[in-house]
């Protein structure tokens, strides 16, 4: 695979989980990533499972509304389930196979 062609998976990859800035003051563009708010729910969940959608929101910095949203594709991408009801339950985060 060329150079540039990998240049390119590699970008696409980034797009899907990475907020990318670029910072071009300089010569060169360089790249800095930040974690997605998914990314970022993730680990707060991995770590405290009875977190819920107000506390996700201000942790993450979007809105609950957001978080809402995320949650649903996340659930859809099997990479989150919802242990128990509403009120009483847990979320758990799956491990990727």
């Amino acid at each position: 695979m060329s150079i540039l062609k990998q240049a390119e998976v590699s970008r696409e990859k980034l797009k899907e989980d990475h907020v990318i800035f670029y910072n071009t003051t300089q010569k060169t563009t360089h790249w800095a990533t930040q974690k997605s708010a998914k990314e970022q729910m993730l680990e707060l969940l991995a770590s405290n499972g009875k977190m819920t959608r107000d506390e996700l929101a201000k942790e993450v910095g979007v809105s609950a509304d957001t978080v809402k949203q995320h949650l649903a594709n996340l659930q859809k991408a099997k990479r989150l389930q919802r242990i128990g009801g509403r009120a009483y339950g847990i979320w758990q985060v799956r491990q990727d196979e």
